[in-house]
């Protein structure tokens, strides 16, 4: 009988990899790491290693939802600043 197979969650991630997971590029990450806003590193066979869960509680205390009608206001310089309102 076939069996489907395990799908594990990837649990660590390099430092470029965990910058990819939040958005940031790889320079802000390390900065975050730096400043306390994300977690420090794990060594594994020498390697440098974010955990996930780590990550994820991190990622989730820094941000929040901001509902549409309190977001800033477009400070221009946007594709219709650009090209200007007959193109849409």
């Amino acid at each position: 009988m076939n069996h489907p197979p395990i799908i594990l969650p990837k649990l660590g991630y390099r430092a470029s990899e965990a910058a990819e997971l939040i958005g940031v590029s790889v320079s802000k990450f390390r900065s975050m790491v730096k400043d306390g806003e994300m977690p420090g590193h794990r060594m594994v066979g020498g390697c440098a290693i974010w955990r996930a869960d780590e990550l994820l509680e991190a990622f989730n205390r820094l941000t929040q939802y901001v509902p549409p009608d309190e977001q800033p206001e477009d400070e221009g310089e946007g594709w219709d600043d650009i090209l200007g309102d007959d193109a849409a």
